[in-house]
């Protein structure tokens, strides 16, 4: 019938064995070899570093080993300096009472809107920093927010103070601030305390 080679079945037992038995042989060779030369001891006590290499490729594995040493600990080394100056720069103390509003504190600053404005925020409805227009569209956003459903008279104020158009383009940036904010809140993402 001659040779399998090439039909993809090799006959069961006649190349395994002599594989089997090339391949105990270079490793009792290689064993023999390295307890001659003196390169295979037992782990010591207390030994941090790894053992004598045998072969070129583990010196330079070794080499490896200890180059990556060196990078680990300069990134480790860099995220404790972060880790303290975050633990200094929020501290308490520096920080009495944090806004509850960070994340778009910048983006709103940007636009005009003053740090005492953001700051003042909890109390709009009191703060004399917020003109009677403002207090209508920050009320639309927490119901929109908080109850989902608008009070009809609160639309219509709003209508009426700026217009079909501006009331549509506020619906729609409040609805996606919104979308935004639920799809971190089911992810479990923490973006401000």
């Amino acid at each position: 019938m001659g040779s399998s080679l090439g039909r993809g079945r090799a006959r069961p037992g006649r190349c395994a064995v002599p594989a089997i038995a090339a391949l105990a042989s270079f490793g009792l060779a290689g064993a023999a070899l390295a307890q001659q030369g003196g390169y295979v001891s037992a782990p010591k006590a207390w030994e941090l570093d790894l053992q004598e290499s045998a072969t070129v490729g583990m010196d330079r594995l070794t080499a490896l080993h200890d180059g990556l040493l060196i990078v680990i600990s300069i990134i480790c080394l860099f995220v404790l300096g972060l880790l303290v100056y975050v633990m200094w720069r929020f501290h308490e103390s520096r920080n009495p009472t944090p806004s509850l509003t960070t994340h778009n504190t910048v983006l709103g600053q940007k636009v005009g809107v003053s740090k005492e404005k953001f700051n003042a925020l909890p109390d709009y409805g009191k703060s004399p920093l917020f003109s009677g227009v403002e207090r209508l569209v920050i009320r639309y956003a927490e119901e929109m927010t908080r109850k989902v459903q608008v009070e009809a008279s609160l639309v219509m104020a709003l209508r009426e103070a700026l217009g079909v158009e501006a009331v549509t383009q506020l619906t729609l940036t409040i609805a996606a601030a919104n979308f935004t904010n639920r799809f971190n809140e089911a992810l479990g993402t923490e973006l401000e305390r």
